[in-house]
């Protein structure tokens, strides 16, 4: 969707994030865990923006992520520019300022 789709486009902007899109298999989440590579999980969508993910239940074991009940700083990161943008703080090519028409004044009787 809309919201994922920008979520990436955003990434590919940052220096210090490598973007790559593909599935990755239960086996290999758990081999980067057992390597300390686990760092942070989120979901996105349009109602949502951006949910992070604290564990994963496969096979009866909980697969935490470090963020533990908090968002992780990269997800922060995006949902602060993602809003950022949305909201009109950051100026971006996706959004477009729109001013306050005054209202024509109403006459009271």
């Amino acid at each position: 969707g809309v919201t994922r789709r920008s979520i990436l486009e955003l990434a590919h902007g940052m220096d210090d994030v490598e973007v790559s899109e593909r599935e990755v298999s239960m086996s290999e989440l758990l081999k980067a865990r057992d390597e300390g590579r686990l760092r942070e999980a989120f979901g996105a969508g349009t109602a949502a923006v951006i949910s992070p993910v604290k564990s994963i239940l496969y096979k009866g074991e909980d697969i935490t992520f470090p963020t533990g009940e908090d968002i992780g700083p990269l997800a922060k990161r995006m949902w602060d520019q993602l809003l950022g943008i949305q909201y009109g703080r950051i100026e971006h090519p996706w959004s477009v300022l729109v001013e306050d028409e005054e209202s024509p004044a109403v006459a009271s009787h």
